[in-house]
């Protein structure tokens, strides 16, 4: 498996005996198989010395120093030095977040509209799962895509620990979890006439802030994805503007400008990003 960026897959057996979500992974896509032992007993940079590949998904046992429990990890070869990052829904510090989280705490609540307990919304651009998570804390039904078949499966990994949660497994029983293109899935629904109300959107190819680049996660997605096809924004935007019944919401990189013609109704200025709104009309066409 090769992702957009050219980087080239490896899969521990234990990461494909223990994790569900590998097992469908493996089914969709043919990634290097290495053996625990040889993971075990070289770094990750010796391992590809022999069997060449640029990231490892390995699974990590619970024990007593990992307050998460088991799951699994992303590696890169060329990041060796780095513990290996992994999806997670269980931190406190983001539980904490989202126990708290309000209009009044968080942009996105406020910039998505007054009715989010009423809403359907399409995350198109699926990533770490954190802002859909958000949607749904205030009652919105969210479909998360997510194209990649690696993001995909440490989103379901990490769904499939935080269903054990008290406080998360109401929240995701109102998430749907999609390996899909969003611009395929939107127009799908358009044609079926089950627009959603909003599409949230926050593209990962252009580079973010100093501050953004240090969470490890992000720059492990932002690595393993590349840069993306070049008109693949575009394509996005426009199918997700005649989708939505009521507005789109983008997140994007702050100090980048918009790589599109079409103008937002209205912006936010954030730390490390911005948000942009763009408004639309497509309710009474939906309707009619």
């Amino acid at each position: 498996m090769k992702s957009d960026a050219g980087l080239r897959l490896a899969v521990t057996t234990r990461a494909y005996q223990f994790s569900s979500a590998v097992a469908d992974l493996c089914q969709r896509v043919q990634p290097l198989m290495l053996e625990d032992a040889m993971v075990t007993e070289k770094s990750v940079a010796e391992c590809a010395i022999q069997q060449p590949f640029d990231a490892l998904l390995d699974f990590m046992p619970a024990g007593k120093k990992n307050d998460e429990g088991s799951g699994l990890t992303l590696q890169f070869v060329q990041q060796s030095h780095w513990k290996p990052v992994r999806w997670s829904f269980t931190e406190a510090s983001w539980l904490r977040r989202l126990q708290h989280a309000s209009r009044q705490q968080e942009t996105l609540l406020k910039l998505a509209g007054k009715h989010l307990s009423q809403m359907q919304i399409v995350d198109a651009t699926g990533g770490r799962g954190y802002d859909a998570m958000l949607l749904a804390k205030a009652g919105a039904r969210v479909t998360v895509c997510e194209r990649d078949p690696l993001i995909y499966t440490l989103l379901q990994d990490a769904q499939l620990r935080a269903n054990q949660h008290a406080l998360l497994s109401p929240i995701l029983s109102r998430m749907q979890w999609l390996c899909v293109d969003s611009v395929e899935y939107l127009q799908q629904l358009t044609k079926d006439r089950q627009s959603p109300d909003l599409v949230y959107c926050d593209p990962m190819f252009p580079s973010r802030s100093s501050h953004a680049l240090n969470q490890k996660n992000l720059l492990a997605l932002q690595q393993w994805l590349g840069h993306g096809e070049p008109n693949h924004f575009n394509r996005l935007l426009k199918q997700a503007l005649c989708s939505a019944r009521q507005r789109v919401v983008l997140k994007y990189a702050a100090k980048q400008s918009l790589p599109t013609a079409i103008k937002a109704d209205f912006s936010h200025s954030g730390r490390g990003h911005n948000w942009y709104v763009f408004l639309t009309e497509n309710q009474m066409m939906v309707s009619e």
